[in-house]
C-alpha cells in the first residue's frame, strides 16, 4: 500500500511528505544468490500488517528501525533481586496473584 492509497488513507494523521517516503513491503527474499556453489532459493515473506499497526508508523522512513521492547519495571527488579532464571520463575510461580 504505497503512493495514492497510503496518502488517501493516512493523510490526516501523517505528513504526506513522510508517507511519500514509504515503499511497498518486500514479497520475499533471495538467499544464496550470487554464490556459485549453492542454489539460489526464494523465500516468501509473510504479508505485513496494516501500516498504522507497525511500530514507528508516521516517522520518516530512515527513522523506522526496530527497537527492542523495554523490560517492565517489576521484571527488572526481579532480575536485580535473583541470580538465576529458575529463581525468577519460582518467584513468579509462587506469587501469581501479584504478577
Amino acid at each position: 500500500m504505497v503512493g495514492y492509497e497510503l496518502l488517501k488513507r493516512y493523510h490526516k494523521e501523517v505528513d504526506p511528505q513522510i508517507l511519500s517516503q514509504y515503499e511497498d513491503a518486500d514479497k520475499g527474499v533471495w538467499v544464496n544468490k550470487g554464490d556459485k556453489d549453492l542454489i539460489p532459493i526464494w523465500i516468501d515473506l509473510p504479508v505485513p500488517p496494516e501500516p498504522h499497526l507497525i511500530d514507528n508508523f508516521g516517522l520518516p522512513a530512515r527513522e523506522q528501525m526496530w527497537h527492542p521492547p523495554k523490560l517492565p519495571k517489576r521484571l527488572k527488579e526481579l532480575q536485580n533481586k535473583y541470580e538465576t532464571l529458575d529463581e525468577i520463575w519460582d518467584e513468579l510461580d509462587d506469587h501469581r496473584d501479584i504478577y
